[in-house]
């Protein structure tokens, strides 16, 4: 889940950058939804869907501070049920929108857990895959 909040935050935060520079210091708050499709370590597929909720503020050196709390579900092709819940708080520095994090899909069953890898690039947006142990 972290992956998603640091994922779909900085994109949040980029169009705040848009706004009049007298809104500058002002905090902003955001929902936004978001979705993935990932291969599962067992050779399905799990499909997962959530809600982003992030408070972020332009600081004076132009840095985001950043806080977020993104919740979700997601469901493996075979029926498993996973919940995505995380918190997160940073400081991106100016420019510094790419980044690759980490997640974890808590298994509400007999499966696995999952860890899902999210990447971030202003260019390409998002992309999810899973970490398995080879």
């Amino acid at each position: 889940m972290r992956a998603v909040l640091r994922t779909l935050v900085p994109a949040a935060l980029f169009l705040s950058l848009l706004a009049p520079a007298g809104a500058a210091n002002a905090a902003t708050e955001r929902v936004e939804p978001f979705s993935f499709t990932v291969d599962d370590c067992e050779g399905g597929t799990i499909r997962g869907e959530g809600t982003l909720q992030a408070a972020y503020e332009i600081q004076p050196d132009w840095s985001i501070s950043v806080e977020g709390d993104a919740r979700g579900t997601a469901v493996g092709d075979q029926g498993n049920e996973y919940v995505l819940e995380e918190s997160h708080s940073e400081v991106f520095a100016l420019g510094d929108y790419t980044f690759d994090y980490r997640a974890d899909l808590i298994s509400q069953g007999s499966a696995p857990d999952e860890v899902l890898l999210v990447h971030y690039d202003p260019g390409s947006g998002l992309t999810f895959e899973t970490e398995c142990d080879d």
